[in-house]
């Protein structure tokens, strides 16, 4: 079976970009729904992202149970926060139990990327569940919140040496700065190709279109706030 991981940190547009992925000739589809206040985006699957409470609080081999499609490659979203827990687990259950694995690591290059990313989580992560999930972060031991929001060159540093140490050795993956792929119309065209050249799959060219309406609709939000 196939995968294509994308880790990604919130607010860095990876469920919008994990939609995309699905339209790939031969990548099984899922349900993609948006919320319109806020152009957040939804992937449905039934895998546990890795810092849900269902994964941290159990034995992730009893409920990361989904039903993958064994002919097409499988797109699984994670921010990855709950890798330092069940280490091992996740290096095989996103790596090493699969025929062939694509891993895309959304990391801004610089300050001014992750600044603008960061600034669409505050503004997206609005809703009581979001809370609730962030605070069960925080009883679990998995996340420094004065780092993370006060310090996040230091927390996406973090994060990154955590991806480093679960993805297996032996297994490659793609660097792409999320701001220069959706947010900053000079980059895509150079990002997608990219990503297509790793992916060994072509980019169908109405993707530019469909990340335009998607970059200006976010720096409305951000105007408007």
């Amino acid at each position: 079976m196939k995968i294509i991981n994308l880790l990604y940190r919130g607010g860095a547009g990876g469920e919008f970009f994990g939609g995309l992925l699905q339209e790939l000739d031969g990548v099984a589809e899922k349900p993609l729904h948006k919320e319109m206040n806020t152009e957040r985006w939804f992937l449905k699957r039934e895998d546990y992202q890795s810092h849900e409470i269902e994964v941290t609080r159990n034995d992730p081999w009893k409920v990361q149970k989904p039903e993958w499609n064994e002919k097409l490659w499988n797109v699984r979203l994670d921010h990855g926060y709950g890798f330092v827990l069940n280490q091992e687990f996740w290096s095989d259950y996103l790596w090493n139990d699969w025929e062939e694995t694509k891993t895309i690591i959304f990391m801004p290059r610089n300050r001014k990327s992750l600044e603008f990313t960061e600034r669409l989580a505050k503004l997206k992560l609005v809703k009581p569940s979001d809370h609730a999930q962030g605070q069960a972060l925080l009883d679990d031991g998995i996340l420094d919140v004065d780092q993370f929001w006060n310090r996040p060159w230091e927390s996406m540093a973090h994060y990154f040496n955590v991806y480093m140490e679960t993805i297996p050795e032996d297994h490659d993956f793609l660097m792409v700065d999320p701001y220069e792929l959706l947010f900053d119309s000079t980059g895509t065209v150079g990002e997608l190709s990219r990503i297509g050249e790793y992916l060994g799959m072509r980019i169908p060219e109405h993707w530019q279109y469909k990340i335009c309406e998607y970059r200006l609709k976010n720096r409305s939000l951000i105007n408007s706030n």
